[in-house]
């Protein structure tokens, strides 16, 4: 991911989101990277109506639950697919992998993430606890 990378992201994915097109104002959590952090990155997402939040450094795997929860175990499967699929081809074969062999890698590797992992990533995050503590005074109140 570069500055341009991003540029492209927020100009054909991320604006292009469900309710987007009257771009109610919405937060974007992101971490100390500098593409994210690069004051046109931050200016193109205000012409979005995003306000941008910015983890403190050392606090991602703390903070970000699908970092802590998700990422990991799904790049894992597709690094392990890729050490597979490396480690059986002939000493001389030349080429990269393909767009379909990566897709399957990728695919593979969702499949694995279920519902749980992801719920679980949540619940093990100081976001969630604190949101729960501050939801569980509320309703005692």
């Amino acid at each position: 991911m570069n500055r341009e990378m991003m540029k492209h992201w927020i100009n054909n994915i991320f604006s292009k989101r469900k309710n987007s097109i009257w771009r109610p104002p919405s937060l974007l959590i992101l971490d100390q990277f500098s593409a994210h952090k690069d004051w046109d990155i931050v200016k193109l997402l205000e012409k979005y109506n995003v306000h941008c939040l910015f983890i403190p450094a050392g606090l991602t795997l703390i903070l970000q639950p699908l970092d802590k929860g998700v990422n990991k175990p799904f790049k894992t499967g597709i690094k392990q697919q890729w050490g597979y699929w490396i480690s059986t081809r002939k000493l001389n074969a030349k080429g990269l992998a393909s767009i379909f062999q990566i897709s399957r890698w990728v695919a593979n590797s969702w499949e694995k993430i279920s519902p749980e992992i992801i719920s679980n990533s949540f619940t093990s995050c100081v976001l969630e606890r604190t949101r729960n503590r501050h939801c569980e005074k509320k309703q005692t109140l």
